[in-house]
């Protein structure tokens, strides 16, 4: 913000939030040259001013306004908005035309962004494609659901009191596992890690009493499977990311009947059955691609 501050306060704000529409900005002008197809399923484009052939949309003063969030802006709200947009743009051309782009913070900035935004792009993709194509080829009968249930009785009528230890990937969750298995105590290797505190004191690292319904089916295998005081492996999901748990008791609760986890059993065998499937389909996929490593 200390490089801004001739700017003013407000303007200031106005133009770093003006760096997220970055992509919009660079976008408008393209957006005609969609497939007649793609335009069709799209709303058309209002645009509100043009600054120097800039485009300055209804779609940007949303989220301008929403501080990132789409919203509705009232007519004087919308018209405040467009101008502080016409003014970002000025100061983003001025930028331009001295060549600031060309920074090599500014590239690497740039660079980084566009990652961040192709992994979400990916994500976003692949898991409707989870919702849409895979899910409903992967359902579960009766019959399956009312033996799963007779099966695991005993998970569903108790309660876990976990805590847990959350990891960004597998280099620094070994490296914690070897801390744990050297002889520190799973609070002292999690209060390494923290110093913030739950309401009521309660550690970051506690969860808490969980049922077999809020534990992840990820998890559920390898946490049922504890004594009060041991510590888990490694686990790693697909979807809840790299954690180690320490059991630290046990509660018996009533046992819900079949027909209370009915949704959420068929929807654990579905969840089961979806690695093998998707290790197929990938397969089917990989066959028909051009893949070369470099």
């Amino acid at each position: 913000m200390e490089n801004f501050a001739w700017l003013g306060g407000s303007t200031a704000r106005n133009l770093l939030l003006g760096l997220a529409l970055g992509s919009l900005v660079a976008t408008t002008g393209c957006e005609t040259n969609k497939s007649e197809e793609g335009a069709a399923s799209q709303p058309p484009i209002e645009v509100l001013a043009e600054v120097n052939g800039q485009k300055i949309t209804r779609e940007m003063v949303e989220f301008y306004v929403g501080r990132g969030r789409p919203v509705k802006p009232g007519p004087e709200e919308t018209a405040d908005a467009v101008d502080k947009l016409i003014e970002q743009a000025l100061l983003y051309q001025d930028g331009l035309d001295k060549a600031l782009d060309k920074d090599p913070g500014y590239q690497q900035l740039l660079r980084r962004k566009e990652m961040e935004m192709e992994e979400l792009k990916q994500r976003e993709v692949v898991r409707r494609l989870y919702q849409q194509h895979v899910y409903p080829r992967l359902t579960a009968t009766e019959e399956e659901a009312r033996a799963f249930y007779e099966a695991n009785k005993e998970h569903f009528g108790a309660e876990l009191h976990l805590y847990y230890l959350r990891f960004r990937d597998m280099e620094h969750a070994l490296a914690t596992q070897k801390l744990l298995q050297g002889g520190q105590s799973f609070e002292q290797v999690a209060s390494q890690r923290t110093n913030r505190l739950k309401p009521q004191g309660r550690p970051p690292w506690d969860m808490g009493f969980l049922n077999w319904q809020r534990i992840p089916g990820e998890w559920s295998d390898a946490l049922f499977a504890l004594k009060p005081g041991e510590v888990s492996q490694i686990i790693e999901g697909r979807t809840t990311g790299i954690r180690i748990f320490k059991l630290v008791e046990r509660k018996k609760v009533p046992t819900p009947p079949f027909e209370a986890l009915h949704g959420v059993i068929r929807n654990r065998i579905r969840d089961g059955k979806v690695e093998g499937f998707v290790k197929e389909y990938t397969d089917t996929l990989r066959a028909k691609a051009s893949i070369k490593r470099m």
